[in-house]
Formats: structure tokens, sequence, C-alpha cells
């Protein structure tokens, strides 16, 4: 072996055994060190603390006490910020949709995909919530944006959202050095391609970026939807929208610590309440009836598995246990009368059975029919009295 071959095996040694950093590209490694969150809301990666002053950045954040006119549905907002989320335990809070962070920036410049986006996509759809997605851009040229939408589109191979695909504009680089000027360009590129795909396009921002930054006409396009943050009591945007994501401080069970919560005011269910023959069903378009447990609007109602999805009303068992709904079909809790006859509905909703304190009286339920018993019951062998309205005399 002659000495040329000899330092060159050694070099191909040193290499193969030197730390796989030495390979980074200087490019790529600057662009995953720029690639950090910095917004309104971001500073240096992190959730910066709402400043209630800052109404016109869409910070302002007051609690909510009633649903504001025209709004359809609650839901959620999430990326791996809120890390592994109990999806069962977000779907029993009564939360009807949600929108998942696909990632940030692109792969070709330094971004990659939410590292919690494939399981949160899958929970979804396992549990029949309807969702959305949004991608955080960083794109400082079209063909940036472009890569920004390809990610996403790769993402979504195998998938079907419900809700819009959404462009997050809201980091400070993308307008910093002159590039505001292109940001509609960027914009267009990607909602084009996104569309392409089949995908109904959308931009997210705030209500300043809306007012202030977002002005070319391209950005109150009808054929892209609007997602407008801005935590106060009310959305002063004056445009078309269909969501407002109006706090990110809103806790719901199953996640752990903050999380943005939104506003609907489009039709987010992938089920809807169908009238069929006299018989009310949550169906999908295509016939397919939802069964079980359905919490909606703050009530539960049976979906009876046994009958095709026939929603329950009167006295019923389900999975053993009886309950009372009323003609709308919404379980029942405390005193019901139904027919002359009363019942009472535990806080479950389970209709209580035997003996019952309610209220500061003893009440007895019969454990067969569940009814209220009035006058004189003889119960395991002794005579006991109940007044008209049913309270324990003696």
């Amino acid at each position: 072996m002659n000495k040329h071959l000899k330092l060159f095996s050694a070099l191909l040694v040193l290499m193969l055994l030197a730390p796989v950093s030495m390979f980074v590209c200087p490019a790529d490694a600057e662009a995953a060190q720029t690639l950090v969150e910095n917004s309104w809301r971001y500073e240096g990666g992190q959730l910066v603390s709402d400043d209630a002053s800052s109404e016109e950045d869409g910070i302002a954040l007051l609690s909510m006490d009633a649903l504001p006119d025209g709004v359809t549905a609650q839901g959620i907002d999430v990326s791996e910020h809120q890390g592994r989320i109990d999806w069962d335990a977000v779907k029993a809070s009564g939360i009807d949709f949600a929108i998942l962070r696909v990632g940030f920036g692109a792969p070709s410049f330094g971004g990659r995909v939410d590292y919690q986006f494939n399981r949160n996509i899958s929970e979804c759809e396992r549990l029949g919530i309807p969702y959305g997605v949004y991608v955080y851009s960083y794109a400082f040229d079209n063909q940036q944006a472009a890569d920004e939408a390809s990610m996403v589109i790769d993402c979504l191979s195998g998938h079907n959202p419900r809700l819009p695909v959404y462009y997050d504009l809201e980091d400070k680089t993308i307008i910093a050095d002159g590039r505001q000027s292109g940001i509609a360009s960027r914009a267009q590129t990607f909602c084009n391609k996104i569309s392409s795909a089949g995908y109904k396009p959308g931009i997210y921002a705030n209500l300043n970026w809306f007012n202030n930054i977002l002005t070319d006409p391209v950005f109150k396009s009808s054929s892209w939807d609007h997602w407008i943050a801005q935590y106060n009591s009310q959305c002063h945007y004056t445009g078309s929208y269909s969501f407002w994501q109006y706090t990110s401080r809103e806790k719901v069970s199953g996640i752990s610590g903050n999380v943005d919560m939104n506003y609907a005011y489009v039709d987010v269910s992938l089920y809807y309440w169908q009238l069929k023959e006299g018989t009310w069903y949550y169906a999908t378009s295509d016939g397919k009836a939802y069964t079980g447990w359905l919490r909606q609007g703050g009530a539960w109602y049976w979906l009876d598995p046994d009958a095709g999805g026939v929603m329950a009303t009167g006295l019923h068992e389900c999975n053993g246990s009886a309950y009372w709904f009323n003609a709308s079909g919404a379980m029942a809790t405390g005193w019901v009368l139904d027919g002359g006859t009363w019942y009472y509905a535990t806080g479950s909703g389970v209709l209580a059975s035997g003996w019952a304190y309610v209220g500061g009286a003893w009440y007895w339920l019969d454990p067969t029919t569940h009814a209220m018993t009035t006058g004189v019951q003889e119960i395991d062998g002794v005579q006991y009295s109940f007044a008209s309205n049913g309270v324990w005399l003696g």
C-alpha cells in the first residue's frame, strides 16, 4: 500500500469515527437556529404573557360569559406545545372541533413536522372530532411558500380534513427587511397549491396583521377562509371570517396547561341531525348514523346502538342503567315528571332507585320502575308513609 493510499485510508477512518455533527451543513444549521417563533405571542420560541392592554394585537383577554351571536361550535387549536393530549378526555369535555399544527417552515430550509401531529390527527379521526390544520410560516420567498405547502400536502396524504388548511402568518421575520411587500405573493403560492391538492385554503393572523399588514386585496378573497386571533370579548374584524381565536388561556380536560380556544361561525360537524319518518338520528350525509353517547351544546344524548342510532326520548335504558330524556333528546337531571309519575335523575343522569336523600328529605324510588312513591308503601316488610310530594313521613 503506497503512502497516498495509507493517508486516504487514515482520513476515511477519521471521518467515519467523527461525530455526526461535523457533517451538518452550515446553511442547514443556521436555518434550524433561525426557525424559532417570534411573533405577537411568541418570543424565542416560547409563549409570552398576554398583555391585557394590547387589544389591537388581539391579546386583551376577557372572560366569555355567553356565546356570541352566530357561534355554532367551540374548539381548540393545538401543537406540540400542548404535549401528549388525552383526546378521549378532550372529546368528553364537549370540544366540537380541533385545528392541528402540521409543523413550521419546511424541511428544505430548516423546518419540520410538529412532533405531535401524526398522533393528533389519528386521534381526531379515531374519535370523530372534525379537524383542520395549519402550518406556521417562515417563508421568505415563493419557493419556500411552495415547499411549506408541499410539506402539508404530504402530511395530509390519506387524510380528509373537514376544516380548512390555514397559512399561519404571524412570525416577525417574514415581514422584516422589506419582505412584507412579497407576503401576498407568497400567500397566493401557498393557497393555490393547497387548493390544487383539493383542500380549502385559509389565512390565520391576528387583528393587527389583518388590518395593517395583510392589506393586499388578495387577502379579502372569498375563496380563502379567514381565522382571526383577537383575545377580547368580541371580534372587531370587519371582513368575513369562519373562526375566531378568542383566548390562549383556556383549560380543557385532557390537556396540561393552557390551550387556545376558538369559536366557529360555520358548520363544523361531520354529522348533523336528520329527521327520518318521525325519528331523529345524528348521521353523516351518506346516512352513517352516530351511536352511543353524544355531548352537544352542553347536553347529553343517547343514540341507541340497538336501534340503529335512534335518538332516545322519555324513559330509556342505556348500558344497564335507566335514564330519562326530554322530547328534544337531552338527558335530564333532577326531578322529572312524566305522565303523572315523578322520577329523580342523579347528577350523572342515572335514575335513582331505593332510598334517596334529596333537598333535606327522604324519598323512596321503586327499584324496578324508578317511580317516586306516595301514600303507604311496604318496604322490606315494614310499612312507611309518604306525602303526596313523595317526602317520607315516617
